[in-house]
């Protein structure tokens, strides 16, 4: 409903009349600057916890490879690439195909040098029900990919938070749990497989961008949207037959493959 005599504006299209400019706030140059000096303040915040978190990483990565040096061998006298030992050790605890197998080893050897890559694939395991192995598989190679954490459920903004403060490996596990109506986890998930593609907030009144390129796993029941599927490694897992289930490793949380992660770290440090 209009006043008598105002024209109705076309869709789409504001009309500035003195009730509309009466709405809108104007930032005097005060206001403006202390909104400045508090995004300021927040980004300087940020990249000290993004220092602190790399500092405590380093001091992880330096126990894990005295543990490593202290430890015997899996694998005995033998020389056995990095590769060739989590393509061993995941075949000891998950069933899945050969190729599979080979796949997931070269994405967790891949997430220590993603960086110089042009793209970086999602990894997704997927099954029609439970007890395929999703979260088995994610138990394994969280202990091999670079800076790894198992997140449970998350939001767009916390996702897009936490790869622009690290650099490590995001493992979602429940996704069929995880808001696909949520734009930014979408965009997130979706443009994150290839680097220059930042979300951007606005934070007290200043555009700040944020990094979404990282190495990022998924696992669900049930299927992914198409988008992330074409962006993805996809790996249909399937509960195994008695007759497999019983040779499979019962995997434990004191189980350490600190061994062929120090294996895998010194190959992804070698020019």
């Amino acid at each position: 409903m209009t006043k008598k005599g105002t024209i109705p504006a076309p869709p789409g299209r504001v009309v500035d009349t003195d009730d509309f400019l009466a709405t809108v706030k104007v930032l005097t140059e005060k206001q403006r600057a202390k909104r400045v000096a508090k995004a300021e303040s927040e980004a300087a915040e940020q990249a000290e916890r993004a220092a602190e978190q790399a500092e405590r990483a380093a001091t992880r990565t330096t126990t894990r490879r005295e543990s490593a040096a202290q430890a015997p061998s899996p694998f005995g006298n033998q020389q056995v690439s990095a590769l060739d030992q989590v393509y061993r050790v995941l075949k000891e605890y998950v069933d899945m195909k050969e190729h599979e197998y080979v796949a997931v080893a070269l994405w967790c050897m891949h997430t220590h040098v993603y960086a110089l890559f042009t793209h970086t694939p999602r990894l997704a395991f997927m099954s029609p029900e439970p007890g395929a192995g999703k979260s088995t598989a994610f138990d394994i190679i969280n202990q091999f990919c670079a800076s790894s954490e198992i997140i449970g459920n998350i939001t767009g903004p916390a996702l897009f938070r936490t790869i622009n403060e690290t650099t490590g490996t995001l493992l979602l596990d429940e996704g069929d749990n995880l808001k696909w109506d949520d734009r930014s986890l979408r965009a997130v998930i979706n443009d994150g497989h290839q680097p220059g593609r930042p979300i951007k907030r606005t934070i007290a009144n200043v555009a700040v961008s944020f990094d979404t390129f990282a190495p990022l796993g998924l696992a669900a029941i049930g299927k992914f949207p198409v988008p992330l599927m074409q962006r993805a490694i996809v790996i249909n897992m399937a509960p195994p037959l008695p007759t497999v289930a019983v040779k499979l490793k019962k995997f434990s949380v004191l189980t350490s493959f600190d061994y062929t992660w120090a294996t895998i770290t010194t190959w992804a440090e070698t020019p």
